[in-house]
């Protein structure tokens, strides 16, 4: 069966789907629909969606992995990174 993001998203962050109808005004019943791929997410709804999520079109249709450019990175990956670029800030101060 084809990934449901909107289903993923919505039960990590551990919302009912009347909870979603409460924060976005779409409806519990098409919301249902919707993650059941018995309805397509119009546009419009897909952009509140992503606003609510915070979260990329991209990444609510699958067409990415990540919420965003860090997520990818290991946490130590992110920790040399920093350290670097620490070094290059404290080398332009001094220049």
């Amino acid at each position: 069966m084809q990934k449901n993001r909107l289903r993923e998203i919505r039960e990590q962050r551990g919302m009912l789907m009347s909870d979603l109808e409460d924060a976005t005004g779409v409806k519990a019943a098409t919301i249902s629909l919707q993650e059941n791929h018995k309805r397509a997410i119009p546009v419009e709804t897909a952009v509140i969606y992503c606003d609510f999520f915070n979260v990329s079109l991209d990444f609510l249709f699958c067409r990415e992995e990540y919420t965003n450019e860090f997520e990818k990175y290991k946490t130590e990956q992110l920790r040399e990174f920093l350290e670097l670029l620490e070094k290059e800030v404290k080398r332009r101060d001094f220049n």
